[in-house]
């Protein structure tokens, strides 16, 4: 019970984190949002590692599953943001429900694994959940034009082929070592990352990021208690459950999508946004 805890509340700080992202976007560029968001999540990571010590590694395989997560994630967070930043949240945030969609031909490739009729039911879902999202004035070809539009939608996709990826070796690089130290150290080399480049090309934005002490301290637990939450669940559940639990965040966003930043056509957005967290969960179970 307290795995699915964690799981449940890995979606809720998920749904917290895109809208809050949404909301200081307008303040601060995509990548120092970028920079500013794992920053602020290493000090809370490193009060969970030091009330839960460091553990014993099993360090090939952390090795291995932390390069890993980290050279996808290098490329995935930035992506992230920067849709969230161009495009509103119920334009965005459905599209990471594509990521088991993109697992689906990595297990056909590498186990010869293929989805049963569930399966097909959670794609079709999926697919028809943004549709319906996209789909405007009973105009049927109004979803491919507004894809095509829409850059946010298009960076999201990508985003959902790369967790597709990196949410597989998460918990490789959880059991080879522990959720705090997983979190903690993949956190530290996409900072080291994310502010180098910020220090030599964009210096300006870095001294941005100092303006906002009050939203990043937000921000600092938001994502900082969706990671421990995410790392702790992956723990005691299969993967496919945990990533099932965070995929609901996407209501979470839309809806205060609507509340709080005036984003349009509640109902239909979330109707759409349910389809697609069922299409995943089908597919992931």
């Amino acid at each position: 019970m307290t795995g699915f805890l964690f799981a449940a509340l890995t979606g809720l700080f998920f749904g917290l984190q895109g809208s809050y992202s949404r909301y200081i976007s307008k303040k601060l560029s995509f990548f120092a949002l970028t920079c500013a968001t794992i920053l602020s999540a290493i000090p809370v990571l490193m009060i969970f590692l030091y009330s839960t010590g460091i553990p014993q590694i099993d360090v090939a395989p952390f090795l291995l599953a932390t390069l890993t997560s980290f050279t996808f994630n290098l490329f995935a967070i930035p992506l992230f943001f920067r849709a969230l930043s161009v495009s509103p949240l119920y334009l965005t945030m459905p599209f990471t429900a594509f990521t088991p969609l993109f697992l689906v031909p990595i297990a056909w490739l590498t186990l010869g694994e293929w989805p049963d009729k569930s399966g097909f039911a959670g794609i079709f879902l999926i697919l028809a959940g943004v549709y319906f999202i996209y789909l405007r004035d009973q105009d049927w070809l109004s979803p491919f034009r507004g894809l095509m539009k829409e850059s946010g939608s298009r960076y999201m996709l990508i985003v959902a082929v790369l967790w597709s990826v990196s949410g597989t070796v998460e918990k490789n690089a959880v059991l080879a070592s522990s959720a705090a130290f997983y979190g903690l150290t993949v956190h530290i080399l996409l900072a080291i990352c994310f502010t180098g480049y910020l220090f030599i090309r964009q210096p300006q934005e870095l001294a941005s990021i100092k303006r906002f002490p009050k939203q990043l301290l937000i921000m600092s637990l938001i994502s900082g208690l969706m990671v421990i939450c995410q790392l702790t669940a992956l723990t005691m559940l299969p993967v496919s459950y945990v990533l099932s639990f965070k995929r609901s965040g996407i209501l979470v966003s839309i809806a205060l999508g609507y509340w709080f930043l005036n984003e349009p056509d509640p109902r239909r957005n979330l109707t759409g946004a349910f389809m697609d967290v069922i299409g995943a969960i089908l597919l992931m179970l």
